[in-house]
């Protein structure tokens, strides 16, 4: 079994970075992050997003283009207070991160024509759709490298023109939730890759 998760995101440039990722971890496991997954042409162990609706849409789109479903899926709420009133209880607690989980299984209506998915849903402060994708990886106990993911507002994203205006407004996020990964995150670019380091061969098969 992989001890490596690869997290890709949006950024342009993500699919040269995934490139480096593989190439430093050849035995990875992926995390797709939001729209990415659609053009991953490859089968996604996991796939995270705060917007459940779209990714079913997304999801959708592999569906149609041939494609396999990701294997979990994640999405993320805020408890702010509110943990037993949304049926949060302690044996969904992992003391080691500070995280609650559990699994979330909508129901759908009958004529729903996108795909029938079941999420695990993980209590995230915010951070962008790429922290839930690293606390995801984390609470399964990978080391991560981020592709994709600088947190960078010049960087925009691969299929959109323009910056990402909200980038440096989700960094203070990833700044509160980085001491608890104790150097298990690396990322190969940008804000975070200062925030974090970045990956090597020796720090992979640490």
């Amino acid at each position: 079994m992989s001890s490596i998760a690869i997290v890709v995101g949006r950024a342009s440039g993500v699919w040269e970075e995934l490139a480096a990722a593989r190439a430093l971890a050849p035995n990875h496991v992926l995390f797709a992050v939001g729209r990415v997954g659609v053009d991953l042409d490859c089968p996604i162990a996991h796939w995270a997003s705060w917007h459940p609706d779209l990714l079913r849409s997304w999801a959708g789109q592999r569906v149609s283009a041939g494609l396999p479903l990701a294997e979990h899926h994640w999405t993320g709420v805020s408890l702010a207070g509110s943990m037993m009133k949304r049926g949060w209880s302690r044996k969904n607690y992992h003391p080691e991160l500070g995280h609650y989980i559990c699994r979330w299984n909508p129901t759908y209506r009958r004529r729903d024509t996108l795909p029938q998915i079941d999420f695990n849903l993980l209590d995230c402060p915010g951070g962008s759709s790429g922290l839930l994708a690293t606390l995801a990886a984390r609470l399964k106990g990978y080391k991560v490298i981020l592709a994709g993911v600088p947190m960078d507002r010049h960087r925009g994203h691969y299929d959109q023109a323009g910056e990402w205006s909200d980038a440096e407004a989700l960094r203070k996020v990833w700044k509160k939730e980085a001491p608890k990964w104790a150097g298990s995150v690396r990322s190969l670019s940008g804000w975070t890759a200062e925030l974090l380091g970045e990956p090597s061969a020796a720090w992979v098969n640490e």
